[in-house]
């Protein structure tokens, strides 16, 4: 097949930026550790980021025309409007732009704004890398937190909580309350608290509802502060 000199230009316009891209991703995952995907669909309304780390939600957007001279005509008006840089500079651009870069701020996606020329650039490439260092210490805390909540809790097959001790319940798969184990003509069973809580004997303590839970793991509460 033929192609005309205008195809020709596209075609080799793409396989430039890809062999950029690929080039870019290499040199992340060189020093980093970490790959990185293009074009990434972040949301149902089909945005896309240029450059995304989902695992550590990290984002990388590279604004093009920054420096060229572009026009848009208004539909409503039919008015032109000349402006300096790309589509991300026009009014309409620029509003689309803060939408998805809202929306990623609302999922928790931090982001990175660079510029074709600087994308390889020193300052580039550090702050994307002190990004994921910072993430990567952000997830660590909270795996550390939910480590040790996990450890407090207490499988009912390792041991028991004494008999009227008020105690955090849960069935592991959803729910969770203050509750107690009580005994009576029937044997013993779970119950749960009833709201009234307080302190006896230097101990918080809750009244029970004679109620038959299913629970798989308990949690000891804190002794009071103020004694």
């Amino acid at each position: 097949m033929i192609h005309s000199p205008k195809q020709q230009l596209k075609k080799a316009k793409l396989e430039t930026q890809l062999h950029l891209k690929n080039k870019f991703i290499q040199r992340l995952l060189l020093l980093s550790g970490f790959r990185f995907a293009t074009e990434y669909q972040f949301s149902l309304r089909k945005w896309k980021i240029d450059y995304a780390l989902p695992a550590l939600k990290i984002a990388l957007e590279v604004e093009g025309g920054v420096y060229k001279k572009s026009s848009y005509i208004d539909k409503e008006t039919g008015n032109l409007t000349v402006f300096k840089g790309g589509r991300h500079n026009s009014s309409i651009g620029f509003i689309k732009d803060m939408e998805k870069y809202n929306a990623l701020a609302a999922s928790g996606w931090l982001l990175i704004r660079t510029t074709p020329d600087l994308l390889f650039s020193e300052d580039n490439i550090s702050t994307i890398l002190k990004c994921i260092e910072i993430r990567t210490q952000e997830n660590n805390a909270k795996k550390k937190i939910i480590e040790e909540i996990n450890n407090c809790w207490v499988a009912v097959t390792d041991a028991l909580p004494k008999a009227l001790q008020t105690v955090w319940l849960t069935n592991g798969k959803g729910w969770c309350c203050l509750g107690c184990l009580v005994e009576d003509n029937e044997g013993w069973h779970w119950s749960e608290s009833n709201g009234v809580i307080y302190i006896e004997n230097g101990e918080i303590v809750s009244e029970c509802e004679s109620e038959d839970l299913d629970v798989n793991f308990w949690h000891p509460l804190p002794k009071p502060p103020c004694c």
